[in-house]
């Protein structure tokens, strides 16, 4: 992303309620709900490898079938990408044309 495009999405960031950490969760939604993952191929937070690793964990113990798609992205495609994550995340839940 341009310098400029981060420095407007980080003036944008606010702090995550500390409490929600230690939330106790009363229903797991993405277990109910058709779920996608977007692995994040230049994801300098998250190597390629863990994502892959954790969501096959997830989806194997918690016998979820979990739809994946690969994007050309760091971290935090909704910024970097908006577009195309738009346009492959229908085709990617089953929902909607692509």
């Amino acid at each position: 992303m341009p310098p400029a495009e981060v420095s407007a999405a980080v003036e944008k960031l606010r702090l995550h309620a500390y409490a929600l950490l230690h939330s106790v969760v009363s229903y797991e939604t993405w277990r109910g709900v058709p779920t996608i993952y977007m692995y994040c191929l230049r994801d300098n937070a998250i190597d390629i490898g863990v994502q892959r690793m954790l969501v096959e964990k997830v989806a194997c113990g918690a016998g979820v079938d979990i739809k994946t798609e690969t994007l050309d992205s760091g971290h935090s495609p909704f910024y970097s990408m908006p577009g195309e994550l738009v346009r492959v995340t229908p085709s990617a839940t089953g929902y909607g044309d692509n």
